[in-house]
This record gives C-alpha cells, sequence and structure tokens, in this order.
C-alpha cells in the first residue's frame, strides 16, 4: 500500500479537511494582498498636524518648516492646522479623540505632556490618549534682562538680587508657563527673593523688558533675538547642556554654576492618537527624520534659536516620563495651579 493513499475512514477525513483549509487558505489570499497593499499605499490622503498654539509661535514655525519638504517623502502634503486656547487642551483633544488612522497630528510640547497634568486637576484630554511619533527639536530658554539693569553676568544678577532682596522681580507670559517655572527654579537654585510677574501673553511682557518694567525673564531665543543684537536686553545664560553655534557668548546656566537649571528641557514633538498602527507611526518617524536632516531645516531652525534634536518614538517617550516628575516638582514649587 503506497504511504500517500489510506481506505481507513480516518485518513478520508483528514483529506477532506486539509482540502477545505487549502481552499479557504486560496481565498484568503487575495484579501491579504490587497490589505499588504493598503498598507504600503499609506498616505493616501493630506495628513493633519495640528499645533495647539497661534500661528507665529515657536510650535507654529517648528511646524511648518519642518513639513515643508515632506510632501516629496510621503507623497501627500502635511497640512498645519492651529487650534489655540485652554493652555493646548483645544487641540491636543482634538487629537485624542480622532481616529487612530496616522492622518491626524498633534505638534506637542513639554507643556502638553508633563506640565498640563501637574498644571491641572482635570484635563480634557489624557497624556495616555496620545502616542509619540518622533522627537523634532529642543528649545533652548534665555536668561534675558533688560540694558538698564546694571548686571553683565548671571553672578551680577544673583548679587543684585541678594543684596535687593524682593526688589527684582521676573516676568513670564501667565501662571505655569516655562517662563515663569524655570523663573521660580532659579529664585530656589540662587537663594535670591525675586517677584513673579505674570502677564497675560507675551504681546506687553518684552516691551516692558525693554523699558525696565520688568528686570528679567527666561524665554525663548527667537522672540528676543532682535533686542539682544540691538544691545535693549541682555542675554546671562542659556538652558543648553552646551554652548550652541548660534549663541557661542552667552554661556549656560551650568557653566554658572546652576546645572539644575538645565534639568528640565523644553522640547517639540509630533504626537498621534494612541492605536495608531506601528507601521504608520514608523513611516511618520523616518519621514521627519529624513526632514531634520536636511541643511535647510537644521539651518532655518537655527536660525529662530531651535535646536534639531530627531528622536525615535521610544525616545521621545522615556524624555516625556523622565521629564513628567520634574514638572510636577516645578509647578509645586512655583505654587502654580490653574483649576
Amino acid at each position: 500500500m503506497s504511504e500517500f493513499t489510506s481506505n481507513s475512514p480516518t485518513a478520508a477525513v483528514d483529506i477532506r479537511t486539509d482540502r477545505r483549509r487549502f481552499t479557504a487558505l486560496l481565498v484568503s489570499l487575495p484579501v491579504i494582498a490587497t490589505g499588504a497593499r493598503a498598507q504600503s499605499k499609506y498616505p493616501e490622503k493630506p495628513i493633519t498636524l495640528i499645533v495647539p498654539y497661534g500661528t507665529g509661535t515657536i510650535s507654529d514655525i517648528v511646524a511648518r518648516q519642518v513639513t515643508n519638504i515632506m510632501t516629496g517623502m510621503l507623497g501627500q502634503p502635511i497640512i498645519v492646522d492651529n487650534k489655540p486656547g485652554g493652555s493646548a487642551q483645544i487641540g491636543s483633544t482634538a487629537v485624542a479623540r480622532s481616529s487612530p488612522d496616522g492622518y491626524t497630528l498633534l505638534m506637542a510640547g513639554d507643556h502638553t505632556m508633563c506640565v498640563n497634568p501637574a498644571l491641572f486637576s482635570k484635563l480634557t484630554y489624557k497624556t495616555s490618549e496620545l502616542t509619540p511619533v518622533a522627537g523634532i527639536s529642543m528649545l533652548p530658554q534665555i536668561l534675558a534682562v533688560s540694558a538698564t539693569l546694571p548686571v553683565n553676568s548671571l553672578a551680577d544678577l544673583v548679587a543684585l538680587a541678594k543684596a535687593k532682596p524682593g526688589t527684582l522681580n521676573y516676568a513670564s507670559p501667565g501662571i505655569g508657563t516655562p517662563a515663569h517655572l524655570l523663573g521660580a527654579l532659579l529664585k530656589s537654585e540662587a537663594n535670591i527673593d525675586i517677584v513673579h510677574v505674570p502677564y497675560q501673553g507675551g504681546a506687553q511682557l518684552i516691551p516692558d523688558l525693554i523699558e525696565g518694567r520688568v528686570s528679567m525673564m527666561i524665554y525663548p531665543y527667537l522672540p528676543i533675538k532682535a533686542h539682544v543684537d540691538s544691545g535693549k536686553m541682555r542675554a546671562l545664560a542659556s538652558t543648553t547642556a552646551r554652548r550652541v553655534s548660534w549663541m557661542r557668548d552667552v554661556p549656560t546656566f551650568t557653566e554658572a554654576g546652576y546645572p539644575n537649571m538645565s534639568q528640565s528641557p523644553s522640547w517639540v514633538a509630533v504626537y498621534a492618537p494612541a492605536g495608531t498602527p506601528a507601521d504608520r507611526i514608523a513611516r511618520l518617524s523616518e519621514a521627519f527624520k529624513k526632514a531634520l536632516e536636511t541643511p535647510e531645516v537644521v539651518a532655518q531652525l537655527a536660525a529662530g534659536g531651535v535646536e534639531v534634536r530627531y528622536r525615535t518614538a521610544g525616545d521621545q517617550q522615556a524624555l516625556a516620563s523622565g521629564q513628567a516628575p520634574i514638572c510636577e516638582r516645578l509647578v509645586k514649587m512655583a505654587n502654580a495651579k490653574l483649576d
């Protein structure tokens, strides 16, 4: 008897079962192939990148400069959509509630993912509803003083503050902003008595610093660059880990003896709704990586005081997770609560 045939009932059943399985496999192959083609075609329509701040803000500028060259990489445009308001809650919530299909993204920052959860007892979104795609940049903060203040270094400033406790102040665009939290941290680290002056946004803050109505602020480089260059302000220190090419003459806080001032960096990253397919996250992350490697983007962002710093989704998750407890301590230190 051949080993390939059998007259037993059991063998006949096995043969019929194998035939059904083979037929089912043949039927499923077109479906599998179609699914694979659909995956490989992503994206098949424009992608929306929501910026939870207004036009002309640092996040908005970064978003537009990076996405301008990504159409060729993805075959589809990325449309920047500004949804400001609610300390970034409006835009962040819109993305968190959107379909996890890779077509709606968020330009998020440390404020969105780390500060807000400590600042608000109730948020309209949960950070767990967002998943990282890629880290984009680090955003140095600069300690700037009015040129009317008789100081030329951080050491001078600390000495003046100690000689005249309670007479110097530091401005911020509002409660819980990086300028507020970093100012409170400097106050603690240097053991100086300086007073916080919160503004409703940054429009009047810079003119008041120039005129000497406020003493100092810790702020991104781009909005103050022209005033530093003109001599109306002095840049005394930066939160960067090391000096950067576009601020060679500005020492870091670490150099000045305050390393903790660089442990709560400001950053910009792209997030997607939780549950977005991993292959789409990977496709997007690689496109952002290539965009950030182009000399054009590096030069444009550096001109605005932004350090290009690509991070994988995993690296970005680690950064945000590690920074969350630091932000919580800063919010408590500054006694900053918005609800």
